[in-house]
């Protein structure tokens, strides 16, 4: 029968049954995803899977649900979403100490100049003419030229502004800035850092324990002190070490990456000051809902910060604050005398993100997209239950046939090699050759071929014991043809549509097996499959933390794939046993 004759025969039965045209239409969607993932997808999120500086710049929010979650949710997330360029603010003023001009300015903007004025007037009860506070202000900054000690004053101050308007507060808040601070040598001179968020209440908490923010933004003792290890671990700016002849000091790098995420910054101030950090940054928050954080309890920090001040803010539900946020970076950097001019120092802002739900499948709890990772697996559960059983199948069809057909001493040496075969502990030896030989899924592969052959050639050979008898196969033999033509020529044909039928119910089988080995922590480590997928989340503790969606997703692809070869295979079936189409 010609082959475009015998593929319209087969697409003529298959139509008749429905399950098949189900399977069918499955396995289509699973190819199509493998074929579009670069297009539905994001393939160097795959490529980089394993990669934190990668995911640390992709700045997703951690254990994220899926946006459209929100629907199902009566207090929703806010969406991950990037606060607009509009609603940054950046301002830095520069003040060379070294030129009377710019001495001048510096007081003016300080409000030291007017201080003078009211010293003269309450202790002389005399109004300073123009030319007489010139003359003043030209002594002090004489004076402070021979000191000596500071040379340019630099303030800036970034601002964001943002909006909540979710039913929940946000799973974080995350800002990404680059610092240029031109090679400043920390504890030189002091120099001052803040950072505060002012909710829509009007209280400002300073996320440096012990300091408020300033009333005088040029007031250097209002300030953290920047060259302070504590501080910078706390903030978790980077920083490296430089030798100064025999001095060892604190050093920023020009053009560094400081990402700044709250839930980090919370996790290190919560063992700031022998655990007091946290609890006094918090506490002009808690002292107007009228509770009082004590060192050692759970504190949710993003609940409180961006919660209403009401006593439920500890253990109840207070209800989000909603409205306008700001969160501001402040920095009053000093430079010497020596090095005015030669400094360039910038603060400029490059991403800042408000984290909520996220995506189509949510994250995990490293902030790796979850949909990109379930769509690549779907390549390699196709390979690997595909290759999977055509490998075995062709091999247990093959032996089974070359052991039904030969007869004899042949026959009994074949079957009791299959028996041994087939009495092996499959999985403990899957799991000792993957642990201490390969977990490489290649070699994986390899061995579920090795040990899926040996249940189908049994039934093979019992086909091939009756085929054999049958006249033409006499005739053939009478005629001179040789057993391999034989085998090929007419055994191997009849024994084909149930091999087909086989390997489709093979597939299910292999892609479980690689899921149980993977969940077991014996997948390959290189690549993502949905059983590595489950055993991150089973380590990264999904369940404990509700995220349903990094254990759902992953589990129900499986079962799918497996059901749609199982539904072609029983198609398969009934096509190659009549008596199972009326059933």
């Amino acid at each position: 029968m010609p082959l475009s004759e015998s593929i319209r025969e087969f697409w003529f039965e298959i139509r008749r049954q429905k399950i098949g045209i189900a399977g069918l239409i499955l396995l289509f969607i699973l190819v199509g995803l493998v074929v579009f993932f670069p297009v539905i997808a994001n393939p160097a999120d795959v490529d980089h899977w394993y990669d934190n500086e990668y995911w640390q710049d992709r700045m997703l929010p951690k254990l994220a649900p899926p946006t459209w979650a929100n629907a199902l949710d009566p207090n929703p997330y806010p969406v991950t979403h990037d606060i607009p360029d509009n609603n940054i603010k950046i301002t830095i003023k520069k003040y060379n100490l070294m030129t009377f001009d710019g001495y001048v300015k510096y007081m003016n903007e300080t409000g030291k100049t007017q201080q003078i004025i009211k010293q003269f007037r309450e202790k002389y009860h005399v109004n300073l003419t123009w030319s007489q506070l010139q003359q003043i202000l030209q002594l002090l900054w004489k004076k402070s030229v021979q000191q000596g000690q500071v040379g340019e004053v630099i303030y800036a101050n970034l601002t964001y502004i943002f909006d909540l308007n979710s039913g929940k507060p946000p799973k974080d808040i995350a800002f990404r800035l680059r610092l240029n601070f031109g090679n400043i040598l920390y504890n030189d001179l002091k120099q001052g850092v803040g950072v505060y968020i002012k909710r829509p209440d009007n209280i400002t908490i300073s996320l440096i324990p012990g300091y408020s923010y300033p009333s005088n933004p040029y007031d250097i003792n209002q300030y953290a002190e920047l060259g302070k290890r504590e501080i910078l671990d706390l903030l978790k700016i980077p920083y490296t070490y430089v030798k100064v002849e025999n001095e060892t000091r604190l050093f920023i790098k020009n053009d560094t990456d400081w990402f700044f995420i709250l839930t980090e910054y919370a996790s290190a101030a919560r063992n700031y000051q022998q655990g007091l950090g946290l609890i006094q940054v918090l506490k002009p928050i808690t002292d107007k809902a009228g509770v009082e954080l004590v060192p050692g309890q759970l504190i949710d920090f993003m609940k409180i910060t961006f919660s209403k001040a009401t006593p439920e803010i500890i253990s109840g539900q207070p209800g989000v604050l909603k409205g306008t946020y700001k969160a501001e970076f402040l920095f009053l950097l000093r430079i010497k005398p020596n090095d005015v001019g030669k400094v360039n120092v910038s603060i400029t802002p490059v991403k800042a993100r408000i984290m909520g739900a996220y995506g189509l499948l949510g994250t995990d709890n490293r902030g790796r997209d979850l949909w990109s990772a379930i769509t690549y697996g779907v390549r390699w559960a196709l390979l690997i239950g595909l290759l999977t059983a055509f490998g075995a199948v062709m091999i247990g069809v093959i032996y089974g046939m070359t052991s039904g057909y030969s007869g004899g001493y042949t026959d009994v040496a074949m079957q009791r090699i299959a028996q041994v075969v087939y009495s092996l502990p499959v999985l403990p030896l899957l799991i000792l050759l993957s642990y201490f030989v390969s977990r490489s899924i290649w070699i994986l592969i390899a061995l579920l071929i090795a040990f899926g052959w040996v249940g189908l050639q049994f039934t093979v050979r019992s086909m091939v014991l009756q085929i054999r008898e049958e006249p033409y196969i006499e005739a053939a033999r009478a005629l001179g043809a040789s057993n391999l033509r034989i085998l090929f020529k007419y055994v191997f044909p009849q024994l084909l549509p149930y091999a087909f039928a086989s390997m489709a119910l093979s597939v299910p089988g292999a892609i479980l097996t690689e899921a149980g080995l993977s969940f077991l922590g014996l997948g390959d480590p290189d690549i993502v499959t949905w059983g590595k997928i489950l055993y991150e989340a089973n380590r990264g503790g999904a369940v404990l933390a509700n995220a349903w969606w990094w254990v759902l997703p992953p589990g129900l692809m499986i079962a799918i794939t497996a059901l749609t070869f199982v539904m072609i295979g029983m198609a398969l079936e009934r096509i190659v046993e009549p008596r199972l189409r009326t059933r």
